[in-house]
């Protein structure tokens, strides 16, 4: 029964605004959240409902590290492409909750990114607040690095195939 239950409030969710998904409790909300994914495999939407509740949260000021965590977890470790945004809420709860995080814990929300999928300039804010370790910070530039050398060399071979094809047809004119 309670599946059914977290199925239909499920399907409900995407009608609430933002402000009427945080009268969701977190463990219903992260139930829900595991169900979408893994019964309907709409990885997509669930992802967008814990970005859309915990941003209200923040806007609030009352996202907690307990909620961070809780929620971050529900979601497949593939389930962003890019998590500029969810270290900007990181950021937030590490910051809100400096004086009740023990390191451990710190390490807990922190792995709960994967610095290898944000930008540049998330990687640059994450430097200049130092709020996180700087190896993560080390490990996501070298994931950028590696990608840039990768488009790059792919540039290079494409214009060096233009430049070939040129060649053979000013030849042929």
């Amino acid at each position: 029964c309670r599946r059914l239950l977290v199925k239909a409030a499920g399907e409900m969710l995407n009608r609430l605004s933002a402000e009427d998904l945080c009268i969701v409790s977190p463990s219903l909300l992260h139930d829900i959240v595991l169900e979408t994914c893994n019964e309907n495999g709409q990885v997509e939407k669930a992802s967008n409902i814990v970005d859309t509740y915990m941003s209200e949260m923040v806007r609030k000021g009352v996202l907690t590290a307990e909620t961070y965590k809780l929620l971050a977890s529900a979601l497949p470790t593939d389930a962003k492409t890019n998590q500029d945004h969810m270290y900007t809420i990181l950021e937030y709860v590490l910051s809100s909750e400096i004086d009740n995080l023990n390191e451990e814990q710190r390490k807990e929300l922190i792995d709960t990114i994967d610095f290898k999928l944000v930008t540049e300039e998330t990687l640059q804010r994450a430097l200049t607040n130092n709020i996180v370790p700087a190896v993560h910070i080390a490990k996501g530039a070298l994931s950028l690095c590696s990608k840039l050398r990768s488009e790059l060399e792919a540039v290079k071979r494409l214009s060096e195939k233009q430049e070939e094809d040129l060649k053979r047809y000013q030849k042929q004119h």
